[in-house]
């Protein structure tokens, strides 16, 4: 009985952890005031107000699906999320201009976190596509 005992409060435990602990996607969408930097009739794409004065700009290549991002500082690292929570993407950069495809994304919301080399958070984007 003891043994019973023991194990049940582990699995409540461990269910009290994973459910009540902050998710990588946490960070990304929390309440912040968001300015559209860029939109046409396929995308719109809007930056945390906070990260506004980073960005030097934002286009969209509608023929090729790419995103391009130039930023006044050194880009280190780009994660893409879903909004349910799934991670689509990350890669490493080293470099103030990017250029993301995003031919494979379907209608939606996605969720941008690009850290740089002069911010120790992330500059959060929000990008629909239609």
């Amino acid at each position: 009985m003891k043994e019973t005992n023991r194990f049940l409060m582990l699995i409540i435990i461990i269910f009290s952890i994973v459910a009540f602990a902050p998710t990588p996607f946490d960070h990304m969408t929390s309440n912040v005031e968001m300015s559209t930097i860029y939109q046409n009739c396929d995308i719109k794409l809007t930056v945390d107000n906070e990260f506004l004065a980073i960005v030097s700009s934002a286009s969209y290549d509608s023929e090729n699906k790419y995103l391009n991002l130039s930023t006044v500082s050194t880009i280190r690292a780009i994660e893409t999320w879903t909004d349910s929570e799934a991670l689509i993407d990350y890669s490493l950069e080293d470099c103030a201009t990017i250029s993301l495809d995003i031919s494979s994304y379907s209608k939606g919301t996605y969720l941008l976190g690009i850290s740089t080399k002069e911010s120790s958070d992330p500059i959060k984007f929000r990008l629909i596509k239609s």
